[in-house]
């Protein structure tokens, strides 16, 4: 991992932990009306959003490294942009979605602290789904390999020539182990041959 890559995780890691813990203890022992109080707690918040999202965009980029995503790989991205726009009810930009609802402060500590709980999970499944399905965007050269036989096949089967197989080259220690296994095979059937004549 790269420092960039760590620095970029470290920050945004901080910046979430930030806001999903005060938004945790919001709902759970109403610390807001005390950090209403302190005069700082507005720009920090503020901050921790700004650098919540700019961290999230650098980290979709440093993940992909530059890679072409395919059709399939860019469902990923998609997945950023609900988690984008749900992040930012965290930050004091839910304020003007409250007062253009009309709810009250109850309910947007209740909204702020289920849609934590959801983050969470969604993270979570974000996650797994780059690393399980999509192979953390590394190539498979299994499947690589299938698909150049596969349009080598139908090339060859457009033009109806046939099939070049290319024979296998064995090497001494494949050779000598061959040699080995024929020389058992004879023993065998010479102890077999021996055998039936003695029954005989």
């Amino acid at each position: 991992m790269t420092p960039i890559k760590s620095f970029s995780r470290f920050i945004h890691l901080i910046s979430a932990s930030f806001l999903s813990g005060t938004t945790i203890l919001n709902y759970f022992f109403s610390i807001g009306e005390k950090l209403s109080d302190e005069p700082s707690f507005p720009k920090i918040s503020a901050f921790a959003g700004v650098f919540l999202i700019i961290s999230g965009v650098c980290n979709i980029f440093l993940i992909k490294a530059g890679k072409k995503l395919t059709k399939e790989q860019k469902i990923w991205v998609h997945f950023f942009e609900l988690k984008f726009l749900l992040a930012l009810l965290l930050t004091p930009a839910i304020k003007p979605l409250q007062s253009f609802l009309g709810f009250d402060e109850q309910t947007k500590i209740k909204i702020q602290f289920y849609l934590v709980i959801f983050m969470l999970v969604y993270s979570v499944g974000i996650k797994a789904y780059r690393e399980e399905v999509l192979n953390n965007f590394n190539a498979d050269t299994v499947e690589q390999k299938l698909e150049a036989f596969q349009k080598k096949f139908q090339e060859v089967t457009n033009k109806g020539q046939p099939i070049k197989v290319q024979p296998y080259e064995f090497g001494d220690r494949e050779k000598e182990e061959l040699n080995e296994a024929i020389n058992q095979l004879k023993k065998d059937s010479k102890i077999e041959k021996q055998e039936k004549q003695k029954d005989k």
